[in-house]
């Protein structure tokens, strides 16, 4: 963690943030409500919103990430650049990565079929 930039660390915890701050903030947490699907999955093999970011499966991941990404907002309400949600999903990624080491999910790699 120590060769780690410190503008690096700051984007995976400000990625974390911003998502947490979502999830925090939706009124609808449960999947199994939600009209449209992400990825075609079954709502019935999502877990709720409240579940935290690292304990999620991929399923819930794919369906959840693809909710915040259509959805997150700055706190005046202007929407993310598109630049700036890949950074977010970066650092998303990055910060599964950290926690869960070599079994997390990784959201950027199309091999990784979970």
């Amino acid at each position: 963690s120590e060769t780690v930039p410190k503008n690096t660390k700051y984007n995976t915890k400000w990625a974390v943030n911003v998502f947490t701050a979502w999830q925090n903030t939706r009124m609808n947490k449960k999947a199994q409500l939600e009209t449209s699907g992400g990825n075609g999955l079954e709502s019935t093999n999502v877990e709720d919103l409240s579940v935290p970011l690292e304990h999620m499966s991929a399923d819930s991941l794919n369906f959840w990430l693809c909710k915040f990404i259509c959805e997150v907002a700055k706190q005046t309400g202007e929407r993310y650049p598109p630049k700036t949600l890949y950074l977010l999903v970066c650092g998303i990624n990055r910060h599964l990565g950290n926690v869960q080491g070599e079994k997390a999910f990784n959201i950027m790699e199309k091999s990784d079929r979970r």
